[in-house]
């Protein structure tokens, strides 16, 4: 009976919702009988026309009930005797009385707060029943009809519901403790904070029902289909859910500690916040389901499918997810200290932030991982795959302490005033020409590295036409280009050493005064500690590089070599020389920063590095020593241009010594011969 009433009242959903226009008089008026006198909320009131109909039927209702009554005894249609026998229950509902008589179509009887203890009401109609506060324990309701029914805060505990159709049925605050309801029906029913302590669901059909609040302790789910249930804020400790159906299923704070959901299907859950601790999630499907904030403490997720599951803060301390899937989880500022994942696949893996302290994750799938930010302090590697494709966290060199400009607002510092006047930079663009071209000179002749190359100079007498001649717009691109290219090697400040202080002209050698000066210049701009300290940052670049360069990298000596890296990177900003800093930017890899960062990142860890990390520290130390010809040429070079500077200084010193000296000897033989013609002879 409870069948055809439902088709009935899924008959009306259909007309009411406008998908089903082939609705006669008869449906009309049974489905209007329904709402009359049973659940008025469920007639929609978005609909206008049927909400008229039912004001209009409701204020006429005695003519209205007589009409149809009249019709419906004259029907032979099936459906329209049942909706008679439905009226009849209506007008005169049975009680108790009936009961006892052995009467079990007990169809909308008034049964509130009766004892029923022990009755025996197998297949009996409860349809629309009230049964508010009543003593139904240990009663046997075996494939009864209870749609509809009304058993708010019933007594029900150790009741025999086996089969029962409790479609719709209101059962909050019902004591359903030790009940059996295996097979039952409990589709959209009400069971918000009722007692299911223990009791027996198993396969039981709770779609859609509402089980806010509940207490299902230690109760038997097995197999049952709760797709899209409610079950927030439900207790549920040691409940048995293994192979549920949990699909859509709200979970929200729900308490499910030690629960068994072994090989349950929770498919787009939303357990957020819920308290799994030590639950048994084996072979567990979870995908894309909404667990962020939720508690896993310890529990066994083991063969568990979390793809593209949401766990974010989710604390999984000493959680068991050996082989688990997790492509694509969201496991960002998650807790997974102690957390088992030997095995597990973590492609695509979000663990950015995420706690991995003293974490087990031997022969993990890393692959795309995303892991800047995580701790892995004394997280143990051995045997993880593909972690040279997983991306940590990205080294960056310490910020530069900020100091004075060489080459700014102030002229070399052995000028006289005149050459302050001369070589004072201009302060801003618009200045006249004949200021720009000062400048220029003061850059061809005082020179000093700076740490962007579009700063350095070409050459001093490129330098010197960059500054003063305007550039075309075939120029600009061209400098561009070059700026762009970089591996194109800068000038050396030093480079007008190399040049000889001879030219010929028609064979015949005349002296080359603008190198000359230039060279004079070089050697009065940089004294003998300038020229020291230049030649020592070229052997630290040398020393290092080949320190790094003869460090052999193995799995017992990894965490070594990240601070002989960490050191050849920040040498950068430490030297000033544009060639020392080009040198070491051939020695760089394109992903050094990644790599250093990995490493870092990785230091913490015990045991053997994994193969990912070893292959990318190697590939390091392998582009070092493919760039170590060049960078050597390089260094050497430079360190023979400072050499030359060096000895020449030191040779025009000499010179200006002797001649001050040849220079004193003159004047004094002068002076002696004076004073000896002018006042001893006479």
């Amino acid at each position: 009976m409870s069948k055809v009433f439902r088709e009935y009242v899924h008959e009306f959903d259909g007309f009411k919702h406008g998908y089903r226009t082939d609705v006669n008089f008869g449906y009309f008026a049974g489905i209007v009988l329904i709402m009359l006198f049973h659940d008025k909320e469920v007639l929609s009131k978005d609909n206008k026309d049927l909400a008229g109909a039912f004001s209009y039927l409701e204020k006429q209702r005695s003519d209205f009930l007589s009409n149809l009554i009249s019709e419906l005894k004259e029907k032979d249609n099936e459906y329209d005797k049942v909706f008679y026998q439905y009226y009849l229950s209506w007008k005169n509902p049975k009680t108790i009385e009936d009961f006892n008589k052995g009467d079990k179509d007990l169809c909308h009887a008034k049964l509130k707060s009766e004892n029923l203890c022990e009755a025996h009401l197998e297949k009996a109609n409860l349809v629309g029943t009230h049964l508010e506060k009543a003593n139904l324990k240990e009663a046997h309701l075996e494939e009864a009809e209870l749609t509809y029914a009304h058993l708010e805060e019933a007594n029900l505990e150790k009741a025999y519901l086996e089969k029962a159709e409790l479609y719709k049925a209101h059962l909050e605050k019902a004591n359903l403790m030790y009940a059996h309801l295996e097979k039952a029906t409990l589709s959209g029913a009400h069971l918000e904070e009722a007692s299911i302590f223990e009791a027996h669901l198993k396969e039981a059909d709770l779609t859609y029902a509402h089980l806010e609040k509940a207490y299902l302790d230690n109760a038997h789910l097995e197999k049952a289909n709760l797709e899209n249930a409610h079950l927030e804020k439900a207790n549920l400790p040691e409940a048995h859910l293994e192979e549920a159906n949990l699909t859509d299923a709200n979970l929200e704070e729900a308490y499910l500690s030690n629960a068994h959901l072994e090989k349950a299907n929770l498919n787009q859950a939303n357990l957020e916040k819920a308290n799994l601790y030590r639950a048994h999630l084996e072979e567990a499907n979870l995908y894309r389901a909404d667990l962020e904030g939720a508690i896993f403490f310890e529990a066994h997720l083991e063969g568990a499918n979390l793809n593209q599951a949401v766990l974010t803060e989710a604390d999984l301390r000493g959680a068991h997810l050996e082989k688990a899937n997790l492509s694509a989880t969201f496991l960002d500022k998650a807790d997974l200290e102690e957390a088992h994942l030997e095995g597990a696949t973590l492609e695509k893996a979000h663990l950015g932030g995420a706690n991995l302290n003293n974490a087990h994750l031997e022969g993990a799938d890393f692959q795309y991982a995303r892991l800047k930010g995580a701790n892995l302090d004394r997280s143990n590697w051995e045997g993880a795959e593909n972690v040279d494709l997983a991306y940590f966290d990205i080294y960056k060199r310490p910020a530069k302490k900020e100091t004075p400009d060489v080459a700014t607002e102030e002229a070399p510092p052995y000028c006289s005033s005149f050459f302050q006047k001369f070589f004072t930079k201009p302060e801003n663009t618009s200045a006249d020409k004949n200021q720009q071209t000062k400048f220029g000179f003061y850059q061809l002749f005082y020179t000093e590295p700076s740490a962007s190359k579009e700063d350095l100079p070409a050459s001093c007498l490129s330098k010197l036409c960059a500054k003063v001649a305007p550039q075309t717009s075939e120029e600009k691109d061209d400098k561009n280009v070059q700026d762009d290219n970089e591996d194109e090697p800068p000038s050396s400040a030093f480079l007008s050493i190399e040049e000889s202080v001879v030219t010929y002209r028609w064979y015949v050698p005349l002296p080359n005064l603008k190198v000359l000066y230039r060279q004079m210049m070089l050697v009065y701009n940089n004294t003998n500690k300038m020229l020291s300290d230049k030649r020592d940052e070229l052997n630290m670049v040398e020393d290092l590089f080949k320190r790094v360069f003869d460090y052999e990298t193995r799995k017992d000596n990894w965490r070594e070599v990240i601070p002989l890296w960490i050191l050849l990177y920040n040498l950068y900003d430490k030297v000033e020389n544009p060639v020392a800093k080009y040198a070491l930017q051939n020695l760089y890899a394109d992903d050094i920063e990644k790599v250093i960062g990995m490493g870092l990142q990785m230091k913490v860890t015990r045991g053997d590095a994994p193969e990912g990390l070893m292959l990318r520290l190697k590939s390091l130390t392998e582009h070092l020593r493919l760039q170590f010809i060049d960078t050597q040429l390089i260094l050497n070079d430079e360190e023979g241009r400072v050499d030359a500077v060096k000895e020449l200084r030191s040779s025009l010193e000499t010179r200006i010594f002797a001649l001050i000296v040849a220079l004193g000897i003159g004047i004094a033989n002068f002076i002696s011969s004076y004073v000896y013609d002018n006042y001893v002879l006479q």
